[in-house]
């Protein structure tokens, strides 16, 4: 009779025991799915719905936040009243030792708050592009504004230096200004996801226009001045020399002068035309071809004292 009853009382104490880690689960169940709540709720996604619907959106963007606020409205608003309902009868359920309704209510919270947070996912993803993208095209705006300032101011002050492909320059700045012109009404007029789209196209061809300015001055500057006055020095020179008798490997340099006159005539067309690249290579074989007349030059007047000795 008595082990009878020492084995009642180990049982009674085993289930005791079982139940109150069973409730203690549940507690810390309830405590952990209350916490992913509140952090769907933090989200704040009514009052950022709110804030957004106020920014006028009009095309893509507008279409974009009508669906973010029907998936707003269908999946997370009702799902986050009744996850609150649910979690809401746990504590009383607990105390009150109804652990399989606890176990039911918790599993159903859990499912739905694994659906509400895709949902919220989506809209908080969505929303939060909207918002960048309405500060970073505002952003752009002022900053484009500020570098096409100093573009125009560079290309009309400093016209001399970029030569014959100013009016090239201009052009091309002439149609940025006029993408940028889009870009900012599409901003103004809330379709905030063109304006994006647009921007990376201004801001790459904004970087594109900028790198060709910054290498035509360097590419034109010798073109202008340096290799005209060394074709002139080189005429000069040819011409005493030749009255002084002075003979030259390869016969009459005048020809050969000529034609790097023309080269530079060519390589100034070229330019005009942003040929940059071109530009660049002929100038380097242009002024190795100067090099090599003025070496010429200078072997038979350095040769003259030994012909002469």
């Amino acid at each position: 009779m008595i082990t009878a009853l020492i084995v009642i009382i180990v049982i009674v104490l085993v289930v005791l025991l079982a139940l109150y880690f069973l409730q203690r689960h549940y507690s810390q169940e309830y405590v952990a799915q209350s916490h992913a709540r509140d952090g769907l709720v933090d989200k704040n996604l009514s009052s950022r719905l709110q804030a957004v619907s106020t920014m006028q959106l009009s095309g893509e963007s507008h279409r974009q936040f009508v669906a973010l606020q029907k998936a707003y409205n269908d999946s997370v608003k009702d799902q986050l009243e009744d996850v609150s309902d649910l979690l809401d009868e746990v504590p009383a359920l607990i105390k009150g030792w109804k652990l399989p309704t606890v176990s039911q209510n918790l599993h159903d919270c859990g499912d739905l708050l694994n659906a509400t947070s895709s949902a919220v996912k989506q809209v908080d993803t969505g929303l939060a592009k909207i918002e960048q993208d309405a500060k970073a095209n505002r952003a752009a705006i002022d900053h484009l504004q500020t570098t096409y300032h100093q573009m125009a101011t560079d290309l009309d002050d400093n016209a001399f230096k970029y030569g014959p492909t100013d009016d090239q320059l201009k052009s091309g700045f002439d149609k940025l200004q006029d993408k940028f012109k889009h870009f900012t009404q599409l901003t103004r007029d809330g379709d905030q996801d063109a304006a994006a789209e647009l921007l990376k196209e201004v801001r790459q061809d904004t970087t594109d226009l900028q790198a060709v300015m910054k290498r035509v001055p360097d590419l034109y500057k010798p073109l202008a001045t340096e290799y005209q006055t060394q074709v002139k020095e080189l005429r000069s020179g040819y011409q005493t020399l030749t009255n002084q008798n002075y003979h030259f490997k390869g016969g009459d340099l005048t020809p050969q002068i000529d034609a790097v006159a023309n080269r530079i005539q060519r390589n100034t067309t070229a330019l005009t035309a942003l040929k940059l690249d071109q530009v660049e290579k002929e100038n380097a074989a242009i002024a190795k071809t100067i090099d090599g007349l003025y070496a010429t030059m200078q072997a038979e007047i350095d040769a003259r004292p030994r012909v002469a000795k």
